[in-house]
């Protein structure tokens, strides 16, 4: 098989080519490599930006399906590999009916410019759709001289229908000669170093947000640093899945139809102003059986004394609207909140609210890259008799100043009360233990829970199948920062802890009474700067897959500020006083960081702009495999919150994400079972401390052993999911259930029906049936 038999035939469109040629360079293949690369930070990373910014224009081009601005950027002696006609070196064929094909880059055969711009429009000109083009630097090093050249890895990311209407996505490595001549950098060289081409029939999921009522289309953001969630839950009792969504303009609320449409009813229920919260979550606080809302936001004090933003919202659900009552209840707090979540974490029965403040930027940057404390100190509000609420975050040791982003509550260690992991922007994260006496104790340096990085999120569960919660932690990953750090050969302290903050997520594994990181090869690490995560089961095998949102700030300016902060990220945190070669510290005290910024706000640049969500299927012992291209739910928004919620009560679990950027709500119908496969959805009521069972711990046997998964109000980023949890079983019939309930207690349910939905009733110890609301979408 021919690479050009999966793409398409000739569109047809010339492309001019320059007449700039370089015949005293170095030439042939493979491609010539400096021989006394330059050394200097600020020179190579300037001159890899030129580039990118060049290539970012070639690829606007190609996603409309012209090609001569590639062409203009092949010197007039252009020589390399043709992208079309390779033969296929293999095939792996990936979980759900999905295929990559791996194909020879030996089998090229060497082409001019002309023959260079043809091979792309022959592999990409007939598509139906080209959906995404994206070229990446991955690394470039350059020669002093005149003119400047340098040797460059090139990607080529291109993601659309093909001609046969399938999604497809093709991934192209060269390694390639670049030269600059009058201001422009041209490509000379260019051999193929890989090729890859992953296609599925039809997407894993689809949208479904115009025909059920729920999309909107907003306002671009530009500022300030202020980011929305989303909650859900049954807000009228009736047994179907509502939204709370806030934006910068105004909120939503959903309620759901079985018709499977929504009703936005925000001016109804008294919810539509104001604007711009935060973090949300529905929970009972008052314990009278309905689901009251909590809102966080950014309020502060100005300098007249009056009160700017937002302060925490409280509203009461009274049966058609809710009422805001937050400062009754003692709640008015002004603080910078972003995630929240509930847990009763003094066992009153009582659900109390953990808040996750981060800092103000408008007033003070964060005072350290790799440990800053500079923040708003976090709150815990203990909830008094459904009465009133009262800060105790002092007494009970959680008042960490640290610029925390969100958290996530489990008995992880089953001594009978909820401990906290904390996520935890520029540092370290915690795990706080409950000690059972109000008080917390951070254990994450001895159970290996610190997680050096950029948290952004937090979510338990089980990603093993071992019947032990685990750690899903989102963090940064950048391949401009790997770019910067391969050119880092000294050995300078502090790289070690830098270059783990560029890595990406991380799995936390429980074992042995600690935790351990799970190795890269494990896969579904590499989320870009991520944000929320959602892991579930979404094709119902009996393991959690992750879904994850990502991109920090996409605009329509040429380029991105992303290589200005990693820039100056590394060349801060680095401990070294002058390293002469690379010019660190004069990076980190000259104008690198504030010109990236700059940039950003007068050129309309992009910062870590234009990435795409990710979706990754866990295959047990083989990993995660990463079906992100072909998933149909990798926007490019950049996402924030997500749910994961059985919205049509099909068995499976849809999507809903809050994304930053215009087309911000979509919702997501999870098409992927081609064969049915068995389900069980567990919702808890305990008889014992707080009905709502929040932080209950449910143990399945699936077909791939055990899985455990917490029910939890408040985790992943700033997202609220429903309370109730849904686990796949593949082809069994039955499945054992177990369940550990708030306070410590076991209970057994014995053997279950496949395809059940069932109420666990503490003390029961046999399931109660509860009814289908099954709704198209």
């Amino acid at each position: 098989m021919a690479f050009v038999a999966i793409f398409c035939k000739c569109s047809g469109e010339s492309s001019p080519f320059s007449t700039s040629t370089f015949p005293d360079l170095p030439g042939g293949f493979p491609v010539p490599y400096p021989e006394s690369p330059i050394a200097d930070l600020a020179i190579c990373e300037g001159y890899s930006i030129e580039l990118e910014d060049q290539l970012f224009n070639v690829a606007q081009r190609m996603e409309l399906g012209y090609f001569d601005l590639l062409g203009g950027m092949l010197s007039g002696d252009f020589m390399g590999d043709g992208p079309n006609n390779l033969s296929v070196d293999f095939l792996r064929t990936l979980p759900l009916e999905s295929k990559e094909f791996f194909f020879d880059p030996t089998s090229a055969s060497k082409v001019d410019a002309a023959g260079f711009v043809n091979g792309f429009e022959l592999g990409f000109g007939g598509w139906r759709e080209l959906q995404a083009v994206r070229w990446n630097v991955l690394s470039a090093d350059f020669q002093p001289g005149r003119p400047p050249w340098g040797f460059a890895q090139l990607e080529l990311f291109v993601r659309g229908l093909d001609i046969k209407g399938h999604v497809r996505s093709t991934t192209m490595v060269f390694d390639s000669q670049i030269v600059k001549d009058r201001g422009k950098w041209f490509l000379r060289l260019a051999e193929i170093d890989s090729l890859k081409s992953q296609v599925r029939k039809r997407p894993l999921f689809v949208e479904v947000s115009e025909s059920a009522g729920v999309a909107y289309f907003g306002s671009a953001f530009v500022g300030p640093h202020l980011w929305n969630g989303v909650a859900c839950g049954d807000v009228n009792g009736d047994g179907m899945w509502d939204l709370y969504v806030p934006t910068r303009e105004r909120n939503f609320l959903y309620l759901a139809r079985l018709d499977g449409k929504f009703d936005e009813v925000a001016m109804e229920w008294g919810l539509l102003y104001p604007g711009d919260g935060t973090g949300a979550v529905f929970f009972d606080y008052d314990n009278d059986g309905d689901q009251d809302l909590a809102v966080g936001g950014e309020g502060y004090v100005l300098s007249d004394g009056k009160v700017g933003g937002n302060p925490l919202r409280i509203y009461r659900n009274e049966g058609g609207n809710f009422v805001e009552c937050g400062k009754e209840l003692g709640l008015n707090l002004l603080s910078n909140t972003y995630s929240m979540m509930v847990l009763d974490f003094d066992m009153d029965g009582f659900l109390d609210l953990f808040l996750c403040n981060y800092g103000r930027f408008n007033e003070e940057f964060n005072n350290a890259w790799s440990m800053a404390d500079n923040a708003k100190p976090n709150t815990l509000f203990r909830n008094i008799n459904g009465e009133k609420f009262e800060d105790v975050a002092d007494v009970a040791g959680v008042n960490d100043n640290r610029w925390s982003f969100a958290s996530a509550a489990a008995d992880w260690d089953r001594d009978g009360d909820q401990d906290i992991y904390l996520a935890n922007d520029f540092g370290r994260n915690s795990l706080l233990e409950n000690q059972g006496n109000g008080k917390f104790k951070d254990i994450s340096q001895e159970n290996t829970t610190q997680d050096l990085g950029f948290g952004m999120s937090a979510s338990w569960a089980d990603l093993n199948n071992d019947g032990l919660l685990d750690l899903y932690v989102a963090n940064m990953e950048s391949p401009v920062a790997h770019r910067i750090l391969k050119r880092l050969d000294c050995d300078i302290e502090g790289m070690d802890g830098i270059m783990k903050m560029a890595r990406g997520n991380s799995l936390l594994l429980q074992k042995n009474g600690g935790f351990e990181h799970a190795p890269d090869s494990l896969g579904g690490i590499g989320g870009g700067w991520a944000w929320g995560c959602a892991p579930n089961d979404f094709d119902l095998d009996g393991r959690l897959d992750v879904f994850c949102t990502n991109g920090y700030i996409t605009r329509s300016g040429v380029g991105d500020s992303n290589s200005y902060y990693w820039q100056h990220v590394i060349s801060s945190s680095a401990e070294v006083e002058m390293e002469p070669t690379i010019r660190l510290k004069q990076i980190a005290n000259n104008a690198a960081f504030t010109a990236g910024l700059n940039q950003f706000g007068s050129e309309g640049r992009s910062f870590s702009g234009y990435e795409r969500d990710k979706f990754w299927l866990n295959q047990g012992a083989s990993g995660f495999s990463d079906l992100s291209d072909v998933s149909g739910a990798d926007f490019v928004g950049d996402g924030r919150a997500v749910i994961a919620a059985d919205f049509d009560d099909d068995g499976d679990l849809d999507l809903f994400l809050n994304e930053m950027q215009l087309d911000r709500f979509h919702l997501l119908r999870n098409d992927i079972q081609e064969k049915p496969r068995g389900f069980l959805k567990v919702q808890l009521r305990a008889t014992t401390g707080q009905y709502q069972a929040v932080g209950a711990e449910v143990i399945v046997q699936t077909p791939e052993g055990p899985c455990s998964q917490v029910l939890a109000l408040g985790s992943g980023y700033m997202s609220c999911n429903p309370p109730e949890l849904i686990f796949g079983l593949g082809d069994a019939e039955t499945a054992q259930v177990e369940v550990l309930w708030p306070g410590g207690h076991w209970e057994s349910f014995g053997e279950i029906q496949a395809d059940s939905r069932v109420l666990l009733l503490e003390g029961r110890g046999a399931p109660t049936s509860l009814s289908p609301h099954k709704r198209p979408l």
